[in-house]
């Protein structure tokens, strides 16, 4: 996991066993920009329904492509 001093960012690759965890760890410190790699549509649909997401007002910019398999999912926290 990589974290920016400069510019709040972090971006983190997915392991199905630790989604959960994952997402919790990404949004600890607020970060402006969180960006997950390898995503699938069960991870997406988490992210949508995680209470940290929903609490930090975080909404996912652009539509990942996820019914061709893997891709990024970018999340921008609003305000």
């Amino acid at each position: 996991m990589v974290c920016s001093p400069a510019l709040p960012l972090l971006t983190s690759q997915l392991w199905a066993q630790r989604w959960n965890a994952l997402i919790t760890e990404a949004l600890e410190d607020s970060p402006d920009i969180v960006c997950f790699q390898e995503v699938t549509q069960n991870f997406h649909e988490q992210c949508l329904t995680h209470s940290g997401i929903i609490a930090g007002a975080y909404k996912c910019v652009g539509k990942p492509r996820l019914l061709i398999g893997y891709d990024l999912s970018i999340w921008v926290r609003r305000g």
